[in-house]
């Protein structure tokens, strides 16, 4: 019933990474990314049975994407854009109500939310795109390889990117012949596997400094 593909099998790993390496972080949201990659590993893993047993699973998938918005809103204003915590608290609690919005009296619960998603990963694009502007326009001389915010902003923007046009057309893509769906359920799997590696490169980097604000 229960398939570990490569995307929760790297995800498993991650998760082991975190709590291993995680817990003895100084910063917050790599204390908390553990368990909020648990959570999407139960979501995974409960997806799977409510399928197995033909059960409409939308909802589920739609309410973890919410949640996503949330935890890498979080990170931003935690990580990176201190001095705009302000703003991105803002958005913590507006983009998750349009996304209820959307859901509930617009596009409907038994689809997935498409507006929002894409209004969503849009908006952490352009936060990670902009962190990333700033990153190489500054005069600080930055190791990367040091920096555990770079790589979860890499794992973001890559994920939202590479995402963005097979999620906001999904419900226009499950009408799709079944083999397509398929080759391109593939190529998200591929695409949450390289973003999971993402976050395993930011639980063993070792930051010296607690907060990457470039404002």
């Amino acid at each position: 019933m229960l398939h570990v593909t490569i995307d929760l099998a790297i995800l498993m790993l991650a998760i082991a990474t975190g709590f291993v390496k995680g817990a003895h972080k100084k910063q917050g949201y790599l204390r908390l990314l553990p368990f909020f990659l648990l959570l999407i590993l139960c979501v995974e893993f409960t997806g799977q049975i409510t399928q197995y047993y033909y059960i409409n699973n939308t909802m589920l998938y739609n309410f973890l994407s919410i949640v996503q918005f949330i935890f890498y809103l979080y990170f931003f204003r935690q990580a990176i854009y201190a001095d705009r915590n302000k703003a991105i608290s803002h958005l913590m609690w507006l983009l998750p109500l349009l996304c209820l919005i959307n859901i509930f009296f617009i596009q409907g619960t038994h689809v997935f939310h498409s507006y929002t998603f894409t209004l969503g990963s849009v908006t952490l694009i352009l936060l990670g795109v902009t962190y990333f502007y700033r990153l190489f326009k500054s005069d600080d001389r930055l190791d990367l390889l040091r920096e555990p915010a770079f790589w979860i902003s890499i794992s973001i923007v890559f994920f939202y990117i590479c995402s963005l046009s097979f999620v906001s057309l999904m419900n226009y893509i499950a009408h799709l012949p079944v083999p397509t769906r398929l080759m391109l359920k593939k190529i998200l799997k591929l695409i949450d596997a390289f973003a999971y590696l993402f976050f395993i490169i930011a639980f063993l980097c070792r930051s010296k400094n607690t907060r990457n604000s470039l404002y």
